[in-house]
């Protein structure tokens, strides 16, 4: 069997020192069945490689080449991580002249492996899909609702950033060395070539950059953007026209300009700026974000990337590492044998590098770190403005903090919370309301914090308040959550959360609700909105004497409170199997606040001293015996268009697809239905 030479990196690694003898390492048997199995192990079989299996020693990679046009494979050092790291069928892998951003993605690799080896990172868990299409549901935009194994790569160009690219950059050495383009100018102009979009750019701007001084601008409506007269490659081998020459220069000067380019040797522009520059002065879609990996799951992650490729739009990446931030694109990927996907990387140096890269994985207890992971960012929604607003907003929270995780609510209601990191992804300045939740087992919430809140884009925001708990709290665990809503909105949206919180409440005061049944229970309807109940021998079924409050109790489906209304009824002193030989009448009007839908009617009861409510049920006498006393004695209620029925309506559902009636179901307020299969990836109405 024939391998790949093997190239080692002992220079990178030991300026970072990163050799640690209690690593999970990788055999050479290990490695060497890697790379055969690998998506380029049939290339390595087919090549005239050194086939010596050597000792390998311990690195955190092993880099595998084929030398020129033969493909390359990059085998993690340690047990514990992506066994392939990276790969491609053809080009090579040449470490001796890395650029800074694979050099960067490397140096993170090497991160993870240290990070490994000393404890403070985890394993990478099995990767989940379906985890991931419940984070797709989170975070993605109208029509990302799939997650296909692979997405071919579907950009063509392969720019870099000297010449022809270069031309029009400023000079900035004595010996006339023209700037290079700088990898976001080169990564931009890369993603409008794919949608040769737009004819020309918009208005004029300019700045002085800062560390030369040059004083640049560019009339962004008064240059056409030529096309047509752009190449996928420029090769130094083969000729290309003036006016080739002149189409290339001139979109990325114009793009360097629109970043605010700080022009050098390398240059160096902000990933907010590619994206505001994208908007502003090329007409892109306003519902663009920047979304963070250390702002998000690991899943929720990969599900927002993976579903932006399969809509077959670029996605602008960038790695922050020691040394600075590097700009690259993504525009494919494939799923790996363990579910991990591995993401086909444009790394804007002439397709030199290019190929499949998984992404580090640098996580305590699941959760990136960014002061290891290096600040992965990346830019979604990158199209030509649609003219639509596909995104109300696009926040994420690092955490919720809590004083104390644990709380009885009979000695202090008083919790100290602070929201940590509220980051703003979105180009658009969110303006609404932020509020904090309680939400229980069952999904049910509780409005625990709410403020109006002002985050520009790219800002991230951090506030504390105390509050009181509210004492009508269960004791149990509680989800405690971030929701936001836009200014003028009905919509809640949860904000996802890197690190969940959660908060364990005892309260014996809303613990007890007392246990009451009725021989009979019934209700009508006196008015639009007013109902009456008549409850007859009423019996005390808890061993604990009542003495408390009987009312209306108006819950929703599920039987969760909703309102109590109405007059009420005092009891004092009944025993356990006492009861009233007489029939108790309740009337009253239902809640001017209450919306239209479905809900159950119940007598409710309270325990003086307590603030839980209990339902009273319906018991059964037989032959003298007490046989039941725990069935549903509520009656089922509807408000439509704020009146009140005992009948149930029966609007007919209809679903269209483009005009087009696909069916209609006669249903009951409060029912669940499935819809139909879709016929297209596109909604109903």
């Amino acid at each position: 069997m024939r391998f790949f030479k093997t190239l080692f990196l002992p220079a990178m690694l030991a300026v970072l020192g990163l050799i640690n003898s209690s690593a999970q390492q990788r055999t050479t048997e290990d490695i060497l069945r890697i790379v055969a199995q690998s998506p380029v192990g049939s290339v390595a079989k087919s090549k005239s490689f050194n086939n010596s299996p050597q000792l390998l020693q311990p690195q955190p990679y092993y880099v595998f080449s084929g030398g020129k046009d033969g493909g390359f494979v990059i085998v993690s050092g340690d047990e514990r991580m992506t066994p392939v790291l990276a790969y491609s069928t053809n080009g090579n892998f040449c470490t001796d002249s890395l650029p800074d951003n694979v050099k960067a993605w490397l140096e993170m690799y090497a991160q993870e492996y240290e990070a490994l080896s000393q404890g403070t990172a985890t394993a990478k868990p099995e990767s989940a899909k379906a985890r991931m299409l419940e984070d797709l549901e989170k975070f993605s935009y109208p029509g990302n609702t799939e997650l296909p194994d692979s997405v071919a790569p579907f950009m063509l160009s392969l720019w870099g950033q000297y010449a022809p690219y270069n031309d029009m950059c400023p000079v900035y050495t004595t010996t006339g060395d023209k700037a290079a383009t700088g990898c976001g100018a080169t990564a931009m102009a890369q993603c409008m070539y794919y949608y040769r979009y737009p004819e020309r750019g918009v208005g004029a701007y300019g700045y002085t950059t800062k560390t030369y001084g040059f004083k640049l601008s560019w009339d962004f409506g008064g240059h056409p953007l030529m096309w047509d007269n752009m190449r996928d490659t420029y090769e130094s081998s083969t000729t290309y026209s003036d006016d080739e020459m002149k189409a290339i220069s001139e979109l990325l000067y114009g793009c360097g300009v629109a970043v605010n380019m700080d022009y050098d040797e390398e240059s160096g522009s902000f990933h907010r700026d590619v994206m505001a520059a994208l908007h502003e002065r090329y007409h892109y879609d306003e519902d663009m974000a920047l979304i963070k990996r250390n702002r998000m799951t690991e899943e929720a992650w990969n599900a927002a990337l993976m579903a932006e490729l399969n809509s077959r739009r670029p996605i602008l990446l960038s790695a922050q590492s020691k040394q600075g931030g590097h700009m690259f694109i993504t525009h494919g990927y494939k799923l790996g044998t363990d579910g991990t996907p591995a993401y086909y990387m444009n790394w804007g140096w002439r397709g030199r590098y290019d190929g499949y890269y998984t992404m580090p994985n640098l996580c305590y207890d699941g959760v990136a770190d960014h002061t290891l992971s290096g600040d992965i960012s990346g830019i979604v929604g990158i199209q030509p403005d649609n003219g639509i607003s596909n995104m109300e907003n696009c926040l994420f929270v690092k955490t919720i903090e809590l004083e104390k995780s644990y709380m009885n609510l009979g000695d202090n209601r008083s919790l100290l919370f602070t929201v940590r990191d509220l980051y703003n992804a979105s180009l658009k300045n969110f303006n609404g309301d932020v509020m904090v939740y309680l939400r229980d087992a069952e999904g049910n919430k509780t409005l625990f914090f709410n403020a109006a809140q002002e985050i520009p884009f790219s800002y991230i925001y951090s506030f504390n308040y105390r509050r009181d708990v509210p004492s009508s709290l269960e004791s149990g665990v509680y989800d405690v959550i971030c929701c936001v809503r836009n200014a003028g909105s009905d919509i809640e949206t949860e904000v996802p959360m890197v690190i969940p919180v959660r908060l364990t409440i005892r309260n014996e005061a809303a613990d007890f609700k007392p246990q009451l049944a009725a021989a009979e229970v019934t209700v009508e309807k006196t008015g639009d909105r007013e109902l009456a109940l008549h409850a007859s021998n009423v019996m005390n079924a808890r061993e604990e004497i009542f003495d408390g409050t009987m009312q209306m109790l108006l819950t929703d489906i599920n039987n969760h409170p909703v309102a109590q209304f109405g007059n009420t009824m005092e009891v004092n002193n009944l025993p356990q199997y006492s009861y009233f030989a007489r029939v108790d009448d309740y009337s009253g009007e239902l809640p001017t606040d209450l919306p239209d839908g479905a809900y159950r009617l119940h007598l409710g009861a309270n325990q003086t001293g307590y603030v839980g409510w209990g339902v009273v049920k319906k018991y059964v006498i037989e032959g003298g015996y007490l046989t039941d006393l725990d069935i549903d004695a509520y009656t089922p209620i509807w408000v439509v268009d704020g009146i009140v029925t005992l009948d149930a309506p029966q609007p007919t559902l209809t679903f269209r697809l483009d005009g087009e009636i696909i069916s209609q179901t006669t249903v009951t307020m409060g029912d669940s239905i499935t819809a139909p299969e879709h016929p297209t990836k596109e909604g109903y109405t």
